[in-house]
């Protein structure tokens, strides 16, 4: 009797970490058994590095680029339970193990950035020697590990729920299919789908025109360079001269305001803002009300107050997409863009958090570095290409260009040579680039200068064609949403120089009569209400030029700094 007691004692200690067998318990209590112990933190903390980088991005990413990385991540930590639990047969044993090397390989980027650079060499050998010891411990002791389970379950519920309540309401909002078109050898063609204008837009009708009268309008391009800096401050941060640039426009008929500033510092406030002609705070709160800041951004982008005025004056609304989702304007009438779909940079910030981004730098192909960056140029090339073809089109239209250049990643060399960045697809800026990525301020302002004079480049070859194939003198309006971003820190409002990311390059070529109602420190949100109201005599008061900052961690928490922003000074700042 006493070795029988023996041996069932030892029998259920090497079985401890099993599941439970359903029903086996109830008999033995007399009731249902319920065991909580069931290990689900594998799949949560594989969940959690996602989850948390989308939330706090959740006014620049759409959800669609959220789950390919979390299934990825799941599925890697359910192949490492997998693997644990084939050589152990220990459920619970092998579920810590998975957790624990997942943690660590989505935690490989934060500890690098931690620790001084001197240690960087240190990280993967310290990592991997505390992996091996704590899985050595698991294996060779035989405790129970259901409290352990319990504890770790709770504890990645608790990681998980403040990034989940943050996106919940995003997956209920569908996305309507975009319309495509394309440059082909002959010229611009484009294929609309089968439904009309009116079901894509719930405010937006064209008027019909007659021949004789849109002959008499003018085309109008709204041209945004994200992220182009005004040349007085591109010439004291970066260091470059764009003075000639401003020069060519100038030559063209282009008024270029010396004192022009940005209403926002982020592409995602300042495009909204400029397209409705007003400020963020008065916009949203006209919106449903949605925790879905990123959808209500892009549908004021998309749907916006410009290209429903035009439309009613019988414009139609064209879209000049680079791949930015926040700029994606469905309802336009006519949408081009490359064929291909955009590189994730949600996917790539994903990436270096991780120990692959460890990897050699020669195995970028591997990683997707190469492929990603030359989908973006390509990107940005088609844009190019598409504002000097899409004059052909004969009738009158609203052209809405966004071009995510200068902005970064920087993919062209001074003279459009192809330029791949020694880290995943990114187009982080300011003090993100600079401390995820590990670039110096010096290599941003190398980046920078290239590819803004290839950028200008550009600009003024298809001004040259919209100006030479336009029946009748166009209006440009050609914008930085903001400016170069190199002494920005996202997480402080101390350490932000805010005279860099609010001067922007302002130029428009409009009539003499609405020339006259330009001014020097005129901000974006003025710019049509100043064109809408001169040319077709709508009622858009200016609104006082305003300068309004936020942190991503507070998104919505605008401090108004119009009066805290510096001159520009004309020597260099703290090369």
């Amino acid at each position: 009797m006493h070795n029988n007691n023996r041996s069932a004692t030892s029998a259920e200690s090497r079985n401890i970490d099993a599941p439970q067998v359903p029903g086996k318990n109830a008999r033995a209590s007399g009731g249902p058994a319920r065991d909580h112990s069931f290990p689900i933190h594998p799949l949560l903390i594989a969940a959690f590095p996602i989850l948390s980088l989308y939330a706090n991005n959740i006014s620049e990413v759409s959800s669609k680029e959220l789950w390919w990385p979390l299934g990825l991540a799941i599925l890697f930590s359910l192949s490492l339970w997998a693997l644990f639990a084939a050589l152990t047969r220990r459920m619970r044993t092998s579920a810590i193990a998975a957790s624990a090397i997942v943690l660590v390989f989505f935690s490989y980027g934060h500890i690098g950035n931690l620790v001084p650079s001197s240690w960087h060499i240190a990280v993967a050998p310290i990592c991997a020697t505390g992996l091996v010891l704590l899985i050595a411990a698991l294996c060779l002791t035989h405790g129970g590990r259901r409290p352990a389970t319990v504890a770790l379950n709770i504890a990645s519920l608790g990681l998980i729920a403040p990034s989940s309540f943050a996106i919940g309401g995003r997956l209920m909002h569908p996305t309507i299919p975009s319309r495509t078109a394309k440059i082909s050898a002959s010229g611009l063609i484009y294929a609309s789908d089968e439904r009309t204008q009116d079901h894509h837009s719930a405010h937006r009708k064209l008027q019909p025109v007659s021949p004789q009268r849109a002959a008499e309008m003018p085309d109008i391009y709204y041209i945004v360079l994200d992220a182009h800096g005004r040349t007085d401050s591109l010439r004291a941060f970066i260091g470059c001269d764009t003075s000639s640039f401003v020069s060519a426009l100038e030559a063209r008929g282009f008024y270029v305001p010396k004192h022009s500033r940005a209403n926002y510092p982020q592409t995602g406030y300042c495009l909204p803002s400029a397209l409705n002609m007003d400020y963020l705070g008065n916009l949203l709160d006209k919106q449903p009300s949605s925790p879905d800041l990123f959808g209500s951004l892009r549908s004021l982008v998309d749907d916006n107050e410009v290209a429903c005025y035009l439309s009613s004056k019988g414009y139609r609304y064209v879209s000049i997409w680079s791949g930015s989702e926040i700029s994606r304007a469905e309802t336009a009438d006519i949408m081009l863009g490359d064929d291909a779909p955009p590189p994730s940079s949600f996917a790539g910030e994903v990436l270096s958090l991780t120990a692959l981004d460890a990897a050699p730098r020669a195995k970028e192909i591997e990683l997707g570095r190469a492929t990603d960056y030359a989908d973006h140029r390509a990107y940005l090339q088609s844009a190019f290409q598409n504002l000097k073809t899409v004059p052909r089109l004969s009738f009158p239209k609203f052209v809405f260009a966004h071009i995510l250049a200068p902005h970064p990643p920087f993919v062209f060399g001074l003279y459009g040579e192809a330029e791949v960045p020694a880290y995943p697809y990114s187009d982080a800026d300011g003090s993100q680039l600079l401390n995820t990525h590990k670039i110096t301020k010096a290599e941003y302002r190398l980046g920078y200068s290239a590819q803004v004079a290839y950028v200008d480049q550009r600009i003024l070859e298809a001004v040259d064609e919209i100006m030479k194939r336009s029946a009748r003198q166009p209006i440009i309006i050609i914008q930085g949403d903001h400016g170069s971003r190199l002494n920005v820190d996202w997480e402080s409002f101390a350490r932000t120089d805010m005279r860099e990311p609010f001067s922007i390059l302002n130029a428009y070529l409009v009539p003499p009569i609405v020339r006259a109602k330009l001014y020097d420190t005129i901000t974006p949100v003025n710019s049509f209400r100043v064109l809408l109201s001169t040319m077709f005599g709508a009622n858009y008061p200016l609104l006082p030029d305003r300068s309004y900052f936020s942190l991503p961690s507070a998104p919505l928490h605008f401090h108004d700094v119009t009066n805290a922003i510096g001159e520009i000074p004309s020597a260099a700042v703290e090369w």
